[in-house]
């Protein structure tokens, strides 16, 4: 999401503040994100795809 411009928040420790799942029914990997992703998403705490 972060290669995608996707604004991220993370903790002093990199954890991500919120959960993100993503579903390999979604998309196995990366490439496949990049084409199904809109790219004026926004990450507000929750995201499940």
């Amino acid at each position: 999401l972060r290669s995608m411009g996707v604004s991220i928040p993370t903790d002093p420790h990199g954890n991500v503040i919120g959960s993100i799942e993503i579903s390999p029914s979604f998309a196995l990997d990366e490439e496949e994100l990049k084409t199904k992703i809109d790219k004026q998403l926004q990450f507000n705490g929750t995201l499940l795809l």
